[in-house]
């Protein structure tokens, strides 16, 4: 026949314990901001709905995707003149830093 013993009741009981205290310190706060990060999505996704936008649980109308793809095309093609004014102004900055560098070495 089965014996209780005491080592089978204190295993017993620090199960129940550490159960408890799981529950409490882990599995509430993870639940509590599960359920927050689901508000937050539902609320933008009611936002979204409310200003025109239409979500379709991850696809989207072949319009709207067809658009987005004009407008990175065209931002492709308007973007190369900045691109070349912004990679002159890294190049005279680092020349100023190297000289600046060197000036300091000479100092030395």
């Amino acid at each position: 026949m089965l014996t209780l013993n005491l080592n089978l009741l204190w295993t017993v009981v620090n199960v129940l314990v550490l159960f408890l205290l799981l529950r409490k310190f882990l599995y509430r706060p993870v639940m509590n901001i599960i359920a927050e990060r689901q508000k937050q999505v539902d609320d933008a996704l009611a936002a979204a709905e409310q200003g025109g936008v239409k979500v379709c649980d991850g696809r989207e109308d072949r319009q709207a995707r067809d658009e987005r793809h004009e407008r990175v095309e065209h931002a492709d093609h308007g973007g190369g003149a900045h691109e070349v004014d912004f990679l002159a102004g890294v190049g005279a900055v680092g020349d100023h830093d190297a000289h600046a560098e060197r000036q300091g070495v000479k100092r030395l």
